[in-house]
């Protein structure tokens, strides 16, 4: 009888949900991830230039969160091949670094991209050949990354922190992630614990996200549709050679921001805001190869696809 007595507490207190379900603490996990969710414009700076205030508000944010958490090491949604080709560097990384704790680079590069079918949201746009106004073409590209593709990075990025497990980390991301990916670290008896959001955020900057969040409440279809269930190697090898090669800053970077559109889209590929492009061109550019010779491929295409796409597609402002 006690056996069971004890099986059955076991059992109820395997899981403790606490602070409104801003906490999930595995009590047998061994993991506890402490997550922070910014805008993308706040997560790197141009080497050699001054921190924007947002980037500094962060900054003061992760040391704070080192000294309280202790964590062993800090993780983040971004790549070093997209951090070079911006001329960026890490905030996190460098104060990981003051601090002698590990760091990670989560997202997945070019390469990696490919593998595991992720495409652009450029290539997503240009593939809806569907008689719908420009601005719900957009719309719903963005509403099929969030649906079809975002679990696809973030199992990514699961697959890279699972490599920690046994020790308690720090893992920076987009806002606009905070929801889905701390599902998937529950699904996989995963600690988390949210230790700030909405970082480096400007008045208005998440409204876009919102906007996608509705559109797909109100086409569910997109969350099934099965052309969507996989991109072909062919098209994402395409679009991500475009992206590395005929863009120099990067294509399919374009709607991160809060999930952040119209600034970089997933950390991974754009500009920020810290790292803006200040050029302005039109698709009919990107038509002719880039009006500016292919240096900044992947800006035009986002800015003829994007009204408002001041940064690129992937470090946009909290996706």
């Amino acid at each position: 009888m006690a056996a069971v007595l004890w099986r059955a507490l076991r059992k109820k207190i395997k899981r403790l949900v606490v602070a409104e379900q801003e906490s999930v603490v595995w009590l047998y996990g061994g993991l506890m991830l402490y997550l922070i969710g910014l805008s993308h414009n706040a997560q790197v700076r141009r080497r050699g230039s001054s921190e924007t205030e947002e980037q500094k508000g962060f900054a003061a944010l992760l040391r704070n969160a080192i000294r309280e958490n202790r964590p062993n090491f800090i993780a983040e949604e971004h790549c070093e091949e997209f951090l070079d080709r911006q001329g960026a560097e890490s905030i996190a990384k460098e104060i990981a670094l003051e601090n002698g704790i590990p760091h990670k680079f989560c997202d997945p590069n070019t390469e990696q991209r490919i593998d595991i079918g992720y495409p652009s949201i450029i290539a997503i746009r240009c593939s809806l050949n569907e008689d719908l106004p420009n601005e719900e073409l957009n719309l719903k590209a963005q509403s099929i990354e969030i649906a079809r593709f975002f679990p696809v990075r973030e199992r990514f990025w699961l697959d890279r922190i699972s490599k920690c497990v046994g020790s308690d980390g720090i893992f920076i991301c987009g806002d606009g992630h905070i929801e889905s990916f701390t599902r998937l670290l529950s699904e996989n008896r995963i600690g988390w614990k949210v230790a700030a959001r909405k970082v480096g955020f400007v008045p208005g900057e998440d409204a876009p996200v919102q906007e996608a969040m509705d559109y797909l409440q109100e086409h569910p279809e997109l969350a099934s549709d099965g052309r969507w269930s996989a991109w072909p190697d062919s098209e994402a090898r395409l679009d991500s050679q475009f992206g590395a090669d005929g863009g120099g800053d990067g294509v399919g970077v374009v709607v991160h921001g809060g999930l952040g559109f119209g600034f970089d889209h997933d950390a991974g590929e754009g500009l920020c805001a810290g790292v803006a492009d200040d050029d302005a061109a039109g698709l009919g550019e990107v038509a002719l190869g880039g009006g500016d010779g292919g240096g900044h491929g992947g800006d035009l295409v986002e800015r003829g696809l994007f009204a408002d796409v001041d940064v690129h597609d992937d470090l946009g402002e909290g996706l």
